[in-house]
């Protein structure tokens, strides 16, 4: 065992973050506008790189006051939805005035011992767990306790950052790879379309054979040829 795995600690995510949720907001406070209110479908929206289409609000007055008295998500804090769609995990990059709806999405912040980037890889490949475990079924909820008590390894915080990076560059290089073939799909179908015009309005007049008709076709032609060469 090398040096440095001998510095891996195993922690309890509950030892190393504090895991909750949001206060409850009722369906007679919600608003047509004010402070974005998100439920799964905006988490999942953020956390895959998406515009979020806000359909509640709140008041600022009651996001005002839960700021005051419990707190509020900021910059580094990780959402987690929890129930239905579970495990988008969705990384806040910057403070902004928001809330979201309690127990459908868990709140992890506090964080100790811990790089967010690292902790969301983490989390990601528990939640791949989950859905196996599920045997390919809806996994119906995941609890704060469920979530606290799970174990993972834990590297020094610089050994932590060098992994995120490694594989943040591998789906760099994986999402270049597949950009590239998509672009090539197209090139290819534009000199196609450039070479023998649109097979369905027929622009070129190409004479059109049946599938059966081209194959007999193609094999007259190689009883010629091979009659010519014979002789």
């Amino acid at each position: 065992m090398s040096d440095l795995s001998k510095q891996w600690l195993e922690k309890k995510l509950g030892e190393i973050c504090n895991i909750t949720s949001s206060k409850r907001i009722f369906q007679s406070e919600y608003i047509a506008d004010g402070i974005p209110f998100y439920r799964t479908k905006e988490i999942k929206e953020l956390a895959n790189g998406k515009d979020v289409t806000t359909e509640l609000f709140i008041s600022e007055e009651r996001y005002r006051k839960i700021k005051i008295n419990f707190g509020i998500p900021i910059a580094g804090d990780i959402l987690l939805t929890a129930i239905g769609t579970i495990g988008e995990i969705y990384v806040i990059e910057a403070d902004k005035e928001f809330y979201f709806k309690d127990g459908n999405v868990l709140w992890l912040k506090d964080f100790k011992l811990v790089n967010t980037y690292y902790l969301k890889l983490v989390l990601g490949s528990f939640v791949e767990k989950l859905k196996k475990l599920s045997n390919g079924s809806a996994y119906g909820a995941l609890s704060i306790e469920k979530l606290k008590n799970h174990t993972i390894l834990l590297p020094p915080l610089e050994e932590q950052k060098r992994i995120v990076k490694i594989l943040d560059r591998a789906e760099s290089l994986r999402t270049m790879r597949r950009q590239s073939i998509e672009q090539l799909n197209t090139l290819t179908q534009a000199i196609f379309l450039e070479m023998f015009g649109d097979p369905v309005t027929n622009p070129k007049g190409w004479k059109r054979l049946a599938f059966g008709e081209l194959l007999a076709n193609i094999s007259r032609s190689q009883r010629v040829e091979k009659g010519v060469e014979s002789g």
